[in-house]
């Protein structure tokens, strides 16, 4: 089955992200396609403590506190991850941030390699360019392919409809072109792996969990773009190494 991913970063009961975001579930739900659709403010999301565990342990000891570790796992399983964010001082929400904070382990082991990405920024005045690159810019460090970015002024007469459409029109492209990947996304992997592979052993930590993923991968075989995709969707995402 085809999966979807959806966050919305928005704490207003008015939201016009929810609103698009529950329409493209609407005009989804004949395509046998499950959706994980997410609304900031009906989900538990704690503060990151940078205690910065994720990096050296490999996991957030706040995952088992929240909702995380749900969210993370329905991500995992998606084929599209699609981020809808409001324009706030020119920037994500702080809800949206705080849910990107708690994944930024992510851009060190390419959690989303392989996946489609769409991004939405919605404001009423200005901001929604950068808005629209930083969710862009986080998306394709972990590995994402971002489709298309939109970028939705709420006073200036925007079509609904029109964007749910072309909204729709893109996820079907995108999981027709799974398996597909970029020249973006195999240099993201080579510039991460290098990174950490490149480590001398005498200046490793005993717990620095990245270093030795990166290691370990290499030792399994596993060193390339398309092997690494291949077998994060045999592990349905659950890296055991």
């Amino acid at each position: 089955m085809e999966r979807i991913f959806c966050y919305v970063g928005s704490n207003s009961e008015n939201s016009i992200g929810c609103k698009i975001a529950k329409e493209i579930k609407h005009k989804l739900k004949n395509n046998e396609i499950k959706t994980y659709f997410y609304e900031g403010r009906r989900v538990n999301i704690k503060c990151c403590r940078g205690c910065s565990q994720c990096f050296s342990a490999g996991q957030c000891t706040l995952d088992s506190e929240d909702d995380m570790e749900r969210i993370k796992k329905d991500m995992k399983l998606s084929d599209i991850i699609i981020w809808i964010s409001p324009v706030y001082a020119v920037n994500v929400s702080g809800m949206m941030k705080n849910y990107i904070d708690r994944l930024s382990s992510w851009m060190h082991t390419l959690e989303l390699a392989g996946k489609k990405g769409i991004v939405v920024a919605i404001s009423s005045n200005t901001g929604m360019e950068f808005t629209v690159y930083y969710m862009k810019t986080i998306l394709q460090a972990m590995g994402c392919h971002v489709l298309k970015d939109y970028k939705i002024n709420c006073r200036k007469g925007w079509q609904f409809e029109e964007i749910i459409e072309d909204i729709r029109r893109k996820i079907e492209i995108g999981l027709k072109k799974k398996g597909q990947y970029t020249k973006d996304q195999e240099q993201t992997y080579s510039n991460v792996k290098q990174a950490f592979f490149g480590i001398p052993e005498d200046k490793r930590s005993s717990n620095a969990y990245e270093i030795e993923y990166w290691h370990r991968l290499e030792e399994k075989g596993i060193d390339s773009y398309d092997k690494y995709v291949k077998w994060k969707e045999k592990n349905n995402g659950i890296q055991v190494l």
